[in-house]
């Protein structure tokens, strides 16, 4: 080990006192203030004047420190730029939330109406396929050619059905029933 001279440890001596070295500086530091004389007198004195500096330094009052600084920084008026990029984020996020709050909308009332439909149609009396499709036809006036008089025709209507939902636990049988109309369908899977 390199022999350390009492010049290279003088600055060292209030670091050493605060114990802010690093290993190695700190261990040859103090095998130094075990041999010399000198250095460990001016340590001595770092030490006391250390002590002297913290009895007369006065702690400042910090009561209402922390407000009085926030209160200043809200006082200052940032910079353009801040103001208009704040001004953007803020309407960006404005506009999100309604495009989120329009399409929770827009869901919820589509989901309402399917589920409603069906039950309202049978409150109001009728089936969901009659609600979607009239049985009654409206006579038209038909010209024939080479004919002087019209004729009325009323159209035949064959009644349809719809189907508003098939149950079954097996996957390939489904079946309806419309009671109201004494009608039952067992539809089976073509299995091959």
């Amino acid at each position: 080990m390199a022999t350390v001279r009492c010049d290279d440890i003088v600055p060292m001596l209030g670091a050493f006192e605060d114990g802010e070295l690093r290993g190695t500086e700190q261990q040859d530091v103090a095998r130094h203030l075990a041999e010399c004389f000198s250095c460990k007198t001016e340590m001595a004195a770092t030490a006391a004047l250390g002590e002297q500096l913290r009895a007369i330094a006065v702690e400042p009052d910090l009561a209402g420190f922390t407000g009085a600084v926030l209160e200043r920084i809200a006082e200052l008026t940032p910079p353009l730029h801040v103001r208009i990029r704040r001004y953007f984020e803020s309407a960006r996020e404005q506009l999100n939330a309604s495009f989120a709050l329009s399409a929770a909308a827009l869901a919820t009332a589509a989901l309402t109406a399917l589920l409603i439909a069906p039950y309202a149609a049978r409150f109001v009396g009728h089936s969901p396929g009659q609600l979607a499709s009239s049985n009654s036809a409206e006579p038209t006036v038909e010209f024939v050619e080479n004919d002087v008089s019209p004729r009325i025709v009323t159209p035949v209507v064959e009644p349809r059905t719809v189907i508003a939902s098939l149950e079954s636990h097996v996957p390939s049988v489904a079946v309806w029933s419309a009671p109201e109309n004494t009608t039952s369908v067992i539809w089976v899977s073509d299995q091959r």
